[in-house]
């Protein structure tokens, strides 16, 4: 998932992996959970943990 836009080969190889890009809008739960740990993305597995987090 994303706060920021992406791409369209970074959406196009993070769909040839397998993966769903998910952009948050401004103000979601989301978006709130992303700015709280200070980063604009994360990797999150399908069971819900987070994998990978980051700008």
């Amino acid at each position: 998932m994303s706060s920021v836009s992406v791409t369209g080969a970074r959406r196009a190889g993070v769909e040839r992996r397998g993966g769903v890009l998910l952009l948050v809008p401004p103000g979601s739960e989301l978006h709130c959970w992303l700015r709280r740990g200070h980063v604009t993305a994360a990797i999150v597995r399908p069971a819900g943990t987070v994998l990978r987090a980051g700008a």
